[in-house]
C-alpha cells in the first residue's frame, strides 16, 4: 500500500483532517513516515496543479497535449483572442464578442458557447477552433508570454482587482470538487 493510499483512495474520497489525525494515531505513525504523510497531506490539502514547461495548470480538466497545443497554436489573421487570468469576467467578454460578431442574435447556451462557438483553447483543444469561419474568436487564461501571438490578430484582455480575482478563484475551486478534491481546503492553503 502507498503511503497516504487511506487518505486518498482512488482519487474520489474526501479529505478530512480529522481523519488523517485518527490514521496518525490509530496506526501509531511516527518519526520519519509521520513526517512524510504530513508532507502528503499538506500537499493534498493544496489545489492540485501540474507543472507544464515552466506554467502552473490546475490538474483534472486540462490535459497536457492539449495545453501545449495551445501554447503552440498560431492564430489566423482576423482572429479574435480573449486573454484573461481566471474568475476576471472572461464569460461576459466572451457573450459581448459574440454578441457583436453575430450582429446581435441569440446567443447559444453557456456549453454551447465553451465548446464551439468561443472555445477555451486550453481545455478543448486547437481543433475546437479549426471549424469556427472567421473572424474566428476564442479565450485562454495563460499569461502574455504563452498566448498565441500574430500581429494581425485583435486581442481583448480583461483585467481585474487582483484581491477579488483571488478571492473568487478560490471559491471557484473549492466548487471544482470532481477537478481540484479541494472542497475542505482553506484560503491560506490556496494562496500558497
Amino acid at each position: 500500500m502507498k503511503l497516504g493510499e487511506n487518505l486518498r483512495g482512488n482519487g474520489e474520497r474526501k479529505y478530512n483532517m480529522q481523519k488523517a489525525a485518527q490514521i496518525k494515531k490509530s496506526h501509531h505513525v511516527t518519526g520519519n513516515i509521520a513526517g512524510r504523510l504530513e508532507d502528503e497531506i499538506t500537499d493534498f490539502m493544496k489545489p492540485q496543479t501540474q507543472l507544464i514547461d515552466g506554467l502552473f495548470i490546475p490538474k483534472g480538466l486540462f490535459k497536457e497535449d492539449r495545453v501545449r497545443a495551445a501554447m503552440r497554436f498560431q492564430p489566423k489573421p482576423g482572429d479574435v483572442i480573449i486573454v484573461t487570468y481566471p474568475k476576471c469576467g472572461t464569460t461576459w467578454t466572451q457573450y459581448i464578442v459574440w454578441e457583436i460578431l453575430n450582429e446581435g442574435a441569440t446567443p447559444p447556451q453557456v456549453h454551447e458557447m465553451f465548446n464551439n462557438e468561443i472555445p477555451f483553447l486550453e481545455l478543448t483543444g486547437t481543433e475546437a477552433v479549426e471549424h469556427i469561419p472567421p473572424p474566428r474568436a476564442f479565450k485562454v487564461h495563460f499569461p502574455f508570454a504563452y498566448t498565441p501571438y500574430s500581429s494581425k490578430c485583435k486581442y481583448i484582455v480583461v483585467v481585474r482587482n487582483p484581491w477579488d480575482c483571488c478571492v473568487l478563484y478560490f471559491f471557484h475551486t473549492k466548487q471544482l470538487v470532481f477537478a481540484n478534491q479541494f472542497e475542505e481546503g482553506t484560503f491560506d492553503d490556496f494562496f500558497e
